[in-house]
């Protein structure tokens, strides 16, 4: 796990627990599977599916189980998070100064600020963290000599994530490398299912992910309108429990419905049609 991956999980956490304070605190009785299951969040939707479950009780308590919820907003937070993962998943950890030492300073920079000028990153930070990442794998690539390892099962350094658009912007160095350096964690699955030698992909790849790995194919609302949902629930709060309970009821069976496209369409084109 490299440095700028702790990064990406560290700030989604803490944004995350934003999102939920702003938009779910003060309605999270109100909040049932079928209207979590469209946050974008999914720490948010394993929090709420887990409290249905009986597994856990607040928000707090589910945070702690990865790191102190008092400790998200400042570094102990990430130093604690890095321990958590390093432990639990046997990750080896990399810095970004290893990373960048097998990559070329300007190349990283190049890509960082062509992410930055498509937006397809906001920050900095994170544009950085995703250039280093690429270049820094085909450079361990190239350090572990993995195209001439022998191995059926192909090169061991990869980024595993659902990201997509960044290759976008990568083709020439894609082609330069003769490699891809994304894979995708749907084709893993498929690969561990139809594999002829479970154990020796255990061998190849027994740390790789945690034991459980759920992957959410399923469309959910547009962030905007989902808020908007929230909001609307929210203007509901002086109502008797017994009124929320049946509009939340309504409004879920609504989102549920197939009389329009509701994973597309913005607010204002669809709020008329939900009637509660």
């Amino acid at each position: 796990m490299a440095t700028a991956v702790l990064e990406e999980v560290y700030t989604h956490i803490r944004n995350t627990n934003y999102e939920f304070n702003n938009h779910f605190r003060s309605i999270e009785p109100h909040i049932n599977k079928e209207i979590a299951r469209n946050s974008s969040k999914i720490l948010i939707r394993a929090y709420f599916y887990a409290k249905e479950a009986g597994l856990i009780r607040s928000w707090e308590g589910f945070i702690n189980q990865f790191v102190s919820y008092d400790a998200i907003s400042n570094n102990l937070g990430r130093e604690e998070l890095k321990r958590y993962l390093i432990s639990e998943y046997n990750l080896k950890f990399i810095e970004n100064e290893e990373l960048a030492s097998f990559s070329k300073t300007s190349e990283v920079k190049e890509l960082a600020e062509t992410l930055l000028e498509n937006e397809e990153k906001k920050h900095d930070v994170l544009a950085q963290n995703s250039a280093l990442l690429v270049h820094g794998i085909y450079g361990l690539r190239l350090k572990n000599n993995e195209s001439n390892n022998g191995s059926p099962f192909g090169y061991g350094t990869w980024w595993l994530t659902n990201q997509t658009r960044i290759q976008k912007h990568t083709s020439e160095l894609v082609r330069k490398n003769s490699s891809k350096y994304i894979m995708r964690p749907e084709f893993l699955l498929n690969f561990l299912s139809l594999s002829p030698s479970a154990e020796q992909v255990r061998k190849t790849y027994g740390n790789l992910f945690p034991n459980n790995l759920g992957i959410q194919f399923g469309h959910r609302l547009k962030e905007d309108v989902f808020h908007a949902v929230l909001h609307k629930v929210k203007e509901w709060a002086d109502y008797e429990p017994g009124r929320v309970t049946a509009l939340v009821s309504s409004l879920s069976d609504t989102l549920k419905s197939e009389q329009y496209n509701i994973n597309e369409e913005s607010w204002e084109s669809i709020k008329d049609k939900i009637v509660i």
